[in-house]
């Protein structure tokens, strides 16, 4: 497991049914910080995750066509040219003309309302 950072993600979604929208598109979430549920630190979401560490890890993802990083705590040699954890891309032997890191796009649904039929 591992704690994941999303910074700068827009205020509305500071809810635990978005974050864990956007947490579902990076591996299982398993909980959401309590700072974040209350919108008490608004530099960055965060979330607790399960990963698989033998697949690569998602280094963005996208809302309403605006990217956004993906931190991940305590892990570091993760290379930005393949997502592998374990070692740096200078290690890399995989070479792409851009980091190929998953880039996901989150699409986040407004819940609607029904009307009350007797309040007409």
């Amino acid at each position: 497991m591992v704690w994941v950072q999303l910074p700068d993600i827009p205020v509305e979604f500071y809810n635990r049914e978005a974050v864990r929208m956007i947490a579902e598109k990076i591996g299982k979430p398993v909980r959401v910080d309590c700072a974040t549920e209350l919108g008490a630190r608004t530099k960055y979401a965060r979330v607790c995750m399960e990963v698989d560490l033998m697949k690569p890890l998602m280094g963005k993802f996208s809302i309403e066509g605006k990217k956004y990083m993906i931190q991940y705590e305590r892990l570091e040699n993760i290379c930005d040219q393949c997502g592998s954890y374990g070692k740096p891309a200078s290690q890399c032997s995989y070479r792409s003309p851009e980091p190929v890191a998953a880039d996901d796009e989150v699409v986040m649904v407004e819940e609607t309302q029904e009307e009350d039929p007797s309040k007409g």
